[in-house]
């Protein structure tokens, strides 16, 4: 190719970004149109599918649990159901199901997997990361715990942590975290899976 057409440089873009030039006279614009449009349905369609994919594992997950809460109302068999669903699809060395004592106004561990919490720790409404979460019923991510001010060490190795309330009737009855020893990035879609999980489960 000679240096003339070398200038004339027309780019291929998918979704916003460019994957490739097309070098050369008129056509090359038309072509590096074609090929960008062809680009863009085949990315549309994986996408597509991606996203087709991950609501079938959301509903089969959540289906799942459904039919086996169902046949069991024995609450430590639920709750452990509930962290074995949930860590099959959020990356996870440790989760928990906590419950408030009513007497005492205390979070309470019903059951734990993997590298367990203590459980015979009790968490105080308010305090913590995990306590100040109940007490605003709003899920949270902390990709980073050991920069949170609401950390508070334990004996175990905690880097990263998804957690939800888990509510019955607006009313917050305790907590189901996920966490991992390791730094991790939980996503939004994955705070928005475990929140359908803590519903179905409440």
């Amino acid at each position: 190719m000679d240096r003339e057409n070398q200038g004339n440089k027309h780019a291929i873009e998918v979704s916003g970004q460019v994957i490739g030039w097309v070098i050369g006279e008129e056509k090359a614009a038309t072509i590096a149109t074609a090929i960008g449009y062809i680009a863009n349905k085949e990315f549309e369609k994986k996408t597509l599918g991606n996203e087709l994919l991950d609501r079938y594992r959301e509903t089969s997950l959540l289906y799942d649990i459904y039919e086996k809460i169902t046949a069991s109302l024995e609450l430590k068999e639920v709750a452990k159901l509930i962290l074995d669903r949930a860590s099959k699809l959020i990356e996870a060395t440790s989760g928990s199901v906590m419950l408030i004592d009513a007497k005492t106004g205390k979070l309470e561990f019903l059951s734990s997997i993997g590298k367990e919490y203590n459980p015979k720790a009790n968490l105080k409404l308010g305090k913590a990361i995990i306590g100040n979460l109940v007490s605003t019923k709003v899920g949270e991510i902390v990709n980073d715990v050991l920069s949170e001010p609401r950390f508070i060490a334990s004996k175990a190795a905690i880097r990263s942590l998804i957690c939800v309330p888990l509510k019955s009737k607006d009313r917050v009855i305790g907590a189901i975290t996920m966490s991992n020893s390791a730094p991790v990035t939980y996503t939004v879609e994955e705070l928005k899976l475990l929140t359908m999980v803590a519903s179905q489960a409440a």
